[in-house]
């Protein structure tokens, strides 16, 4: 009874800490907007994400009297240990960035090295307007120093990050030949060892000249770790991080200093410097996807093999491609199982029929997840081709369409009807649809193409993760609805004409598999390797070539 509750009150206080925050975090933004803080998707999102914050501390509240036992019991202890360990960790280094970056008195130094930041077109950010114009103010009172510009061009910007800054500079009054460029670096690391290489070209010798950094005050602890790594005499003059960045800055700042302080070094530099492997992102990608099909399996969602496949599939996302890959093809599993298990009771008699059910294999995962995997590969190798996040999007939304319409559109009251024919068939029937599958296909559309956009408003892409110029935007969402709409009719139609259909000898019904009732079962109609996957892999393959069309008309016409 003691540890139950102390269980309890650990889980009550956990909960109450997530929803003071969550209501914080909203609250802040709340606040900002009577500042005058512009209300954009990103900012008003972030109400919403406080909000979610707190729902789930309240949930956890709600479960602090719930009986533990047995594999739960470990892992709620886990659990326990993890968060308490990991917050006092996470305050020890927020303490740490915060402290470094106080705002402190200019040391006079020999070379500024100013750090880029995303720019709009040919437009600085607040952020990066910021540091420039701390490099302006220290330039203007040591009229010898020189500065290095560190940044290269990334997705949706116009030009380097270097050359912005260079204009910026220049038309406030810094005379150009102050101003040393360095234009390929894409993050902090190759900030400090391409400024260095630059340096050493024109002859100066680091050990005998004094370098100040100038970037945003939850950057500097970072900044300066990297920058003696690369061997520059380091000091750092910080600026200030606009207020309605603060939050999520700084907590992003944990975990890319965590990255940084365990790879950006020795080990970068021996799997082959600045273009060598990602091998962070690769054990990032592995840990995190290793994760959920460790979960997923523990829940029954997911057979071994599916959990193999689930492990590879997700790695090659997260790695290659990042935060949006990987979430997107997470949001499109949660959601399907979490669907898969709702009113089960109540589809299985339809379940009978189906050639799979239940726990997801390994050729399900590799159907569903496959291309993808592909489409990834294909945009690594070729990052400045728009099609390819395009046509992941539509991928995506066309096996979450067509898996919401199945779970979703099997409790319709309504016996559908076949897609060829119109006439009512029974649930579970190959080429069947009905309203209410419909309407589900539709929202798990939405649901892909809203996820695709907050997820690119996250890691600040513009359209779909940095592909083509952005033109078309937020219309990516209902492209994606309608993407997946047409693929999930796609399936339907290809279940109600080339799919393998047999019947069971022994008690005559119709079914996808080959097996039923412990017996081989007849073909009565279609291709016999047309099977289950192969519809899965056909119709998310017309999701992606249909939102590949989609877009490129949205980008035509907004053009």
């Amino acid at each position: 009874m003691v540890r139950q509750n102390r269980r309890a009150a650990f889980l009550a206080i956990a909960g109450w800490v997530i929803i003071a925050a969550g209501l914080f975090h909203s609250l802040y933004y709340i606040w900002g907007f009577t500042r005058g803080w512009e209300r954009d998707a990103w900012n008003l999102l972030q109400v919403l994400a406080g909000l979610v914050m707190a729902g789930i501390g309240y949930w956890i509240f709600r479960w602090r009297y719930r009986k533990w036992t047995g594999k739960a019991l470990i892992l709620l202890r886990l659990s326990q240990t993890a968060v308490v360990a990991g917050g006092l960790a996470c305050a020890v280094l927020l303490a740490a960035i915060w402290i470094t970056g106080r705002t402190q008195e200019p040391v006079k130094s020999d070379y500024l090295l100013i750090l880029g930041a995303r720019v709009k077109g040919e437009t600085v950010t607040l952020s990066l307007k910021s540091r420039l114009d701390r490099g302006v103010e220290y330039m203007n009172r040591y009229p010898e120093a020189k500065a290095v510009l560190s940044g290269g061009q990334g997705p949706g910007e116009e030009m380097t990050e270097a050359e912005t800054m260079r204009r910026y500079m220049v038309g406030r009054g810094i005379a150009e030949n102050r101003l040393i460029l360095e234009q390929y670096s894409t993050d902090t690391y190759e900030n400090m060892w391409f400024s260095k290489e630059v340096l050493n070209e024109q002859g100066v010798d680091l050990n005998a000249v004094s370098v100040t950094v100038i970037t945003n005050d939850f950057h500097m602890l970072r900044a300066k770790m990297l920058a003696k790594r690369a061997g520059f005499k380091v000091t750092g003059y910080s600026s200030r991080t606009p207020e309605f960045t603060v939050p999520k800055a700084y907590t992003r700042e944990l975990a890319a200093f965590v990255k940084s302080y365990i790879f950006d070094g020795r080990a970068r530099e021996a799997l082959g410097g600045t273009g060598g492997t990602k091998l962070m992102g690769w054990l990032l990608g592995l840990a995190g996807s290793i994760l959920v099909a460790a979960a997923a399996y523990w829940k029954k969602s997911l057979s071994l093999s599916g959990a193999i496949a689930a492990v590879g599939i997700g790695t090659v996302l997260y790695a290659l491609g990042s935060l949006p890959w990987f979430g997107l093809m997470i949001g499109f599993f949660v959601s399907s199982s979490a669907l898969t298990k709702w009113k089960r009771h109540k589809k299985e008699q339809a379940e009978h029929k189906y050639e799979k059910s239940g726990r997801r294999d390994g050729g399900q995962v590799a159907a569903n997840g496959g291309l993808g995997a592909l489409l990834c590969l294909l945009a690594a190798w070729q990052p400045d081709m728009w099609i390819w996040p395009a046509a992941f999007i539509g991928v995506m939304a066309a096996v979450t369409a067509d898996t919401w319409a199945t779970e979703i559109g099997g409790l319709s009251k309504q016996l559908p009807r076949s897609i060829l024919t119109g006439r009512k068939v029974s649930t579970g029937t190959s080429g069947a649809v009905s309203g209410l599958g419909w309407a589900a296909s539709l929202a798990g559309g939405l649901f892909i193409g809203a996820l695709g956009m907050v997820l690119a408003v996250f890691v600040s892409a513009p359209g779909p993760w940095g592909a083509g110029e952005g033109a078309y935007g937020w219309a990516v969402i209902p492209a994606a609805m309608i993407a997946g709409w047409i693929a999930s009719n796609a399936d339907s139609l290809l279940g109600a004409s080339l799919q393998a259909l047999y019947r069971c000898p022994a008690c005559g019904l119709e079914v996808e598999g080959r097996r039923h009732c412990s017996r081989n079962t007849v073909l009565i109609r279609g291709w016999r390797w047309m099977n289950n996957d192969a519809v899965n892999l056909i119709s998310s393959a017309v999701g992606g070539g249909v939102m590949i069309l989609l877009v490129y008309v949205i980008d035509t016409i907004g053009k």
